[in-house]
């Protein structure tokens, strides 16, 4: 008989958001135009754009009616960021959830969770990035950065 499969990376950090992403203080359903005046705000902070913009970072946030989940990425050609949002799926946690996709440049590694958790700390408050923390810690998350790769900044965090 085959063992189950250990869960990986991106089914802990899914494990460990589901216990976040209900609770009443972080469950509020955003509007496309309240997500987009979100992520107009966190763009126009210096905090933002030093961390993780690299030249002229544009953003376009898309309804994603008819899309089972959420999208974050970055063209990195031209510095565009895309982020899509199907109805159900309009949390602030979601939202920076698919930020940190973009801003980290791939999937649910350690690089992610690192951006992701900086995001929410600044973005949502100490109380959210504990709780997002101790959840990923007790799913058992990596969400420390490895050594810094040429294309980082001096803290460690990709440059989009």
């Amino acid at each position: 008989m085959k063992s189950p499969q250990a869960p990986d990376q991106t089914d802990r950090v899914y494990e460990a958001e589901d216990w976040v992403f209900w609770l009443p203080q972080y469950a509020e359903q955003m509007s496309l135009d309240a997500i987009k005046e979100f992520i107009a705000d966190i763009f126009q902070t210096r905090w933002f754009r030093s961390r993780f913009c690299r030249g002229t970072c544009r953003v376009f946030v898309h309804d994603g009616r008819g899309a089972r989940r959420a999208i974050g990425k970055c063209d990195f050609d031209t510095d565009d960021v895309h982020l899509t949002f199907p109805r159900c799926l309009r949390q602030k946690l979601i939202v920076l959830h698919e930020l940190a996709h973009a801003a980290s440049g791939g999937g649910h590694d350690g690089w992610f969770c690192s951006t992701y958790l900086k995001l929410v700390r600044r973005f949502m408050g100490r109380d959210a990035w504990e709780e997002l923390r101790w959840q990923f810690q007790l799913a058992g998350v990596k969400y420390r950065c490895p050594p810094c790769p040429s294309e980082c900044d001096e803290i460690g965090t990709p440059l989009i």
